[in-house]
C-alpha cells in the first residue's frame, strides 16, 4: 500500500482493511521462498585490499622480499590439490605449472610422470633432439667411409633418412628451453608429488580429510563447471581433487571409476576438446571460485608434505641472493605487512636493453652448439 501511495493511487478503504487482515497469509509465500531458496555458494571473490589496492611493492624497501613471501604464502590454498596423469607433453608440464602457481595451487600431483628432465621438454623438442642425433651418426660413418666405397645413391632409403634427419628444424630450440626454464621456475615454489600408479593417488586422496576425487572428462553425464548449474545447488566438498588426463586420450577408466564427480569446461565451437593447459587453467580458476581457500594452508601432515614454515624458508632461498639477504629474509619472515598487490614494481619492469637471463642462456646454447658443429667438420676434414 505504501509504494502505491508513493506512485499517486489511492486505495479504497475496504480494500486496505482486507490486505491488512490478509498480511499473514500474503507474508507466508515470502516466508517460504526464502527457505526453500538455494544456499548461496562459496566462492572465492578478490579481497578488499585487492579491489583497491594501496600498499604495493617498491624497489626501494629492503623488506620488498620478505613481504612478498608473506603475501604470496598469505594467498595460497590446500583446498584444490591439481592432479595430472600420464601427460607427455613438457609444454603441458610448464604450462600447468605456471598456472597453479600463478592461481595459488599449492599442491600438485603428478602420476606416472616422465623420468627426471624430460618432464619439461615438448614432444617437438624430443623429436628434434633424436633428429640431430641421428644426423650426428650419418656424418659419424659418412666420414669414416673411404675412398673406394661406393657412394650413397641419390633418392635411395639411405639418402632419405640422411636428408630427413638433417631436415631438423632447431630455430625453436631457444622457445622450447624458454618454456621449460619457466616451468622449472613455477615448480619451485609448489609441492609436487609423484605416484607411480592410479592406486596410489587414489589411495592418497582417500587419506586427505573432507576431499573428493573430480576427474575432468568430456562424457555426456559430467557436470558442467558454469555459474548457475543446478548440480551446484547442493552441498560441495571442503577440498576437491581435480584430475586432467592424457593429452591423447584423457583420464583414464581406473580414476574415472574411483572419482566421486566428473566435470568439465563448456565449449561452443566444433572442436569437442580443448588442450590440457587451455583446460586446466579455466578448470582450476572456476574450482577455485567454488571451493574458496586462500591462506588456509595446513601444517604438514601425511600428504602435506611441508608446512608453511618449510614454505617460506623454501621460497626464501629460491628468491634470495647472497647469504646476506638470505639470513634478512628470515630474520623478516613472519614480522612484515602483507601488500595488497603482488603486481612488481616499475623499476623492475622496464626493459634496461641489456639482453635477459634467458637471452643469453638461448645465444650461449647457440654458440655451444655452433662450436661443436665447427669442431665436428674440422676432424671429418
Amino acid at each position: 500500500a505504501g509504494s502505491i501511495h508513493e506512485h499517486g493511487f489511492r486505495l479504497n478503504p475496504c480494500c486496505s482493511q482486507l490486505l491488512w487482515r490478509m498480511r499473514g497469509c500474503l507474508a507466508l509465500p515470502c516466508i517460504a521462498g526464502a527457505l526453500l531458496a538455494p544456499t548461496p555458494r562459496v566462492t572465492t571473490t578478490l579481497r578488499q585490499s585487492q579491489a583497491a589496492p594501496e600498499r604495493f611493492e617498491r624497489a626501494d624497501d629492503a623488506e620488498r622480499l620478505a613481504k612478498r613471501i608473506e603475501t604470496v604464502l598469505a594467498r595460497r590454498t590446500s583446498r584444490l590439490i591439481v592432479v595430472l596423469e600420464r601427460l607427455v607433453d613438457g609444454h603441458n608440464y610448464s604450462a600447468i605449472f605456471r598456472t597453479c602457481e600463478a592461481l595459488g595451487v599449492q599442491h600438485v600431483w603428478v602420476v606416472a610422470p616422465p623420468p627426471g628432465a624430460a618432464r619439461f621438454e615438448s614432444r617437438s623438442s624430443l623429436r628434434r633432439k633424436a633428429k640431430a642425433e641421428r644426423a650426428r651418426q650419418y656424418a659419424a660413418n659418412d666420414a669414416n667411409r673411404r675412398a673406394d666405397d661406393q657412394p650413397v645413391r641419390a633418392g635411395s632409403r639411405k639418402d632419405r633418412r640422411r636428408r630427413k634427419a638433417a631436415d631438423a628444424w632447431t630455430a625453436d630450440d631457444a622457445l622450447d628451453a624458454e618454456h621449460a626454464v619457466h616451468g622449472r621456475g613455477a615448480a619451485r615454489f609448489l609441492s609436487v608429488r609423484d605416484f607411480a600408479s592410479h592406486a596410489e593417488v587414489i589411495a592418497a586422496v582417500r587419506a586427505v580429510p573432507r576431499c573428493e576425487l573430480w576427474c575432468s572428462d568430456l562424457g555426456q553425464d559430467a557436470s558442467v563447471l558454469a555459474d548457475g548449474a543446478p548440480w551446484l545447488r547442493g552441498p560441495l566438498p571442503h577440498r576437491v581433487a581435480l584430475v586432467f588426463g592424457t593429452e591423447s586420450t584423457g583420464v583414464s577408466n581406473d580414476l574415472l571409476a574411483a572419482c566421486d564427480r566428473r566435470v568439465y569446461v563448456p565449449q561452443h565451437g566444433f572442436a569437442d576438446s580443448l588442450n590440457v593447459g587451455v583446460a586446466a587453467a579455466l578448470a582450476t580458476s572456476h574450482v577455485l571460485k567454488l571451493v574458496g581457500g586462500g591462506g588456509d594452508l595446513v601444517e604438514a601432515t601425511d600428504w602435506v608434505p611441508e608446512a608453511p614454515d618449510e614454505l617460506r624458508s623454501k621460497w626464501a632461498g629460491v628468491l634470495c641472493r647472497d647469504e646476506a639477504q638470505l639470513a634478512a629474509i628470515r630474520a623478516a619472515a613472519g614480522d612484515v605487512a602483507v601488500l595488497d598487490d603482488l603486481r612488481r614494481a616499475p623499476e623492475f619492469r622496464g626493459h634496461t636493453g641489456r639482453p635477459t637471463k634467458l637471452t643469453r642462456r638461448a645465444e650461449f646454447r647457440k654458440r655451444r652448439a655452433l662450436e661443436g658443429s665447427s669442431g665436428s667438420s674440422s676432424a671429418s676434414s
